[in-house]
């Protein structure tokens, strides 16, 4: 979707519902505030922090990673159903680790994200890759087995995760 504000209310709280099939789950750094097997909600402070908080629904492949006093969300979309999520957790834990001794042995967020959606058939133009938000990082990638999926994530994240210190600056 598309999000906008109206002149005077880019301070103001969003509050989105979105309705959805019943196997969906919302992946996102933002908590649901209502979740239904119909519907599900959630609630955002302001303009700037719906725009860098990607939501992606989809049948859930997730794992979730405690790490420095924050939880890690794994979410991937692929077409043919696996335990993607499970891999790329295992293949990006040291890296996340060693990013939050870096930091000081504990992480400035509560929640992040890595959403990953892999596509049916080869892109045309032959290009993949991430784009990284403060709570969040969303993937879009080739048909690939689980283990060179989560290599390629482990590639990406190492820089995009990084990018949590900018939400605290």
């Amino acid at each position: 979707g598309f999000f906008g504000y109206f002149d005077g209310f880019k301070s103001s709280t969003f509050q989105l519902e979105f309705k959805k099939p019943a196997k969906f789950y919302g992946s996102t750094s933002i908590v649901s505030h209502q979740n239904s097997a119909a519907a599900e909600t959630f609630s955002v402070p302001d303009y700037m922090r719906l725009v860098d908080s990607p939501i992606m629904f989809c049948e859930p492949d997730t794992t979730t990673l405690n790490i420095g006093g924050a939880k890690i969300l794994i979410s991937v979309y692929a077409p043919q159903k696996g335990n993607n999520s499970k891999v790329i957790a295992e293949t990006i834990s040291a890296t996340l680790n060693a990013q939050k001794n870096y930091l000081g042995g504990k992480l400035p967020i509560e929640r992040y994200a890595f959403i990953i959606s892999i596509l049916d058939e080869d892109p045309r133009s032959g290009s993949f890759g991430a784009l990284e938000h403060s709570y969040s990082s969303f993937y879009v990638f080739p048909k690939m087995s689980a283990a060179e999926l989560a290599i390629q994530v482990r590639d990406c994240a190492a820089h995009e995760f990084f990018q949590i210190g900018r939400a605290h600056v």
